[in-house]
């Protein structure tokens, strides 16, 4: 099908099941959220999908051109109306008006104009169905109480689904239909996600159709398995996984992942304390980012002490394209941006166990000097299928619309995804983790050529 917008952002708000209290401060989130994106990327489609609940506390058509460029209202199913909010989420989902949707949580701040051309470049690129970030792994080889051991596969980690980057298709609907079953099955989102996604890894992300119901996909056979002896060093698979793999009913599931310039933050640890039969959510700071390059492109919920969304884009982006992260040291202290280990180090001389064993972790991600990711010997350019760039603009030659001016500081080093592989070899070397060789992975040299 093709779609009259390629790309877009999209925001979703349901009342359903929702006290009235929380359903208002949803609302007023996404409209800050929203006319920010608008702010920063004045030609980005901004959607918002919305039940009859919602409408009657948004008044969405008044926001409709100012807010929103497209609105979509959703009547929820009975399954979704009676389980996990994530049903309803899904059910939204599948509305969206754009080829390619980045949906972002209501507490979701855009700070950057790059948002927009990236996703471009992402959508003429064709190369994930799906892409997440992941939650925080152990920082110590001893392991976590919420993040558990040290990770021996990317699919161990607890997806970050605050930001979904989704490319409509037979790929992505087989996905899906695989994940509203883990939904169904154990309920969170996170751990659904997680479980979908084992699921895939284990038959290298290859789903056929049902032989006798063509509209249900199932996994294909594991890589494990005798089907799989006869693969080659290049990926090629053998035996029964190549026959299946050439069936015009059997495609490869294409994730990646949103890298940290779609930001979350994360704890060090968090831990449950049980007391008079209240059970208490602990956090453990440092909170911290991984390492970004160039320009961070939005960012989940924060609490920034006395600040505001743009003081903290500013703060996230003074010093891009170089290597940083996002540091809050102890509860209620200022958000730092160090950008060397000795400048992270700095910030915790007067630590004790296990902060500063925590901090020395997070700190050694960064590079003794401060250092700039860009190898351009120019000016930053992003190249855009489609699109040329002329005085600092991006025209599309064929439409005669433009993307708005924006500084080009990080262009080149700015990435809005990156393969499994790519961000599992970084696990390696800079966490615990209970493997040190490469992963088995997706065979991404197929998915490329299936499309």
């Amino acid at each position: 099908t093709d779609f009259a917008k390629p790309v877009g952002v999209l925001f979703i708000v349901f009342g359903a099941g929702a006290p009235p209290h929380k359903l208002a401060a949803y609302t007023t989130q996404v409209i800050a959220s929203a006319r920010r994106a608008r702010l920063t990327n004045p030609q980005l489609p901004v959607g918002l999908v919305y039940d009859s609940l919602t409408r009657r506390q948004l008044t969405p058509a008044a926001l409709l051109g100012s807010v929103f460029t497209d609105l979509r209202t959703v009547q929820f199913s009975q399954t979704s109306s009676l389980g996990s909010p994530w049903l309803k989420r899904l059910q939204a989902l599948a509305l969206s008006p754009y080829d390619l949707t980045l949906e972002l949580d209501a507490s979701a701040t855009v700070c950057s104009p790059l948002l927009h051309p990236l996703l471009l470049k992402e959508h003429a690129a064709d190369a994930a169905d799906l892409a997440v970030n992941f939650e925080a792994s152990a920082l110590l080889p001893s392991g976590s109480q919420k993040f558990g051991p040290p990770p021996g596969a990317v699919e161990d980690l607890l997806p970050h689904n605050f930001a979904l980057l989704m490319r409509k298709g037979p790929r992505l609907d087989a996905l899906l239909q695989m994940l509203r079953h883990d939904v169904l099955r154990v309920g969170d989102d996170q751990w659904a996600l997680r479980a979908t996604l084992r699921r895939l890894a284990r038959s290298g992300y290859l789903v056929c159709r049902h032989w006798r119901h063509a509209s249900q996909w199932t996994v294909g056979p594991p890589l494990a398995s005798t089907a799989h002896k006869r693969r080659s060093e290049d990926g090629a698979w053998g035996g029964l996984a190549a026959a299946l793999w050439r069936r015009p009913e059997c495609i490869v599931v294409r994730v990646r992942r949103l890298t940290e310039n779609i930001l979350g933050l994360k704890a060090a640890d968090k831990l449950a304390s049980f007391k008079a039969g209240i059970t208490r959510k602990i956090t453990i700071w440092p909170i911290y980012s991984r390492p970004v390059d160039g320009q961070v492109l939005a960012l989940h919920s924060y609490d920034p002490p006395g600040g505001n969304a743009t003081s903290m884009c500013a703060l996230l982006n003074a010093r891009s394209p170089s290597r940083r992260l996002l540091l809050q040291p102890a509860r209620r202290s200022r958000y730092l941006m160090p950008a060397t280990q000795a400048e992270c180090n700095s910030t915790f001389h007067n630590s004790r166990p296990p902060k500063l064993a925590y901090a020395t972790r997070i700190c050694s991600w960064l590079p003794a000097r401060p250092s700039r990711t860009s190898t351009s010997g120019g000016a930053d350019e992003l190249v855009i299928a489609g699109w040329e760039r002329r005085n600092g603009t991006y025209l599309d030659s064929d439409a005669g619309t433009h993307l708005g001016r924006f500084d080009s500081n990080g262009v080149e080093a700015t990435r809005l995804t990156e393969s499994l592989d790519d961000f599992w070899q970084w696990l390696v070397h800079q966490t615990p983790t209970t493997s040190s060789g490469r992963r088995a992975g997706t065979p991404h040299s197929h998915a490329a050529a299936r499309r």
